[in-house]
């Protein structure tokens, strides 16, 4: 929850400068729920690329880190900011 808020607060502060939603309570429930979706992203991620492909895990968390900072960052460019 601490690296949420942390991460919130650094978005809005350094990465972003416009909000397209007003309500701070809102936009923080919808920048966990994108967090929240990004994780599941990576579970399945790593999963699918160490068991089903058999990459070795450490090249599948890089695979996985990636497109998880892509999805984080896009859709909330897109949704939230």
């Amino acid at each position: 929850m601490t690296g949420l808020i942390v991460n919130y607060i650094l978005s809005i502060v350094w990465v972003f400068d416009k909000r397209r939603i007003k309500n701070r309570r809102l936009e923080f429930l919808f920048f966990g729920i994108i967090g929240i979706i990004g994780l599941i992203i990576n579970q399945f991620s790593m999963w699918f690329l160490t068991e089903k492909t058999q990459i070795f895990y450490l090249y599948s968390k890089i695979i996985a880190a990636i497109l998880v900072l892509i999805w984080n960052f896009t859709i909330r460019k897109i949704l939230l900011f």
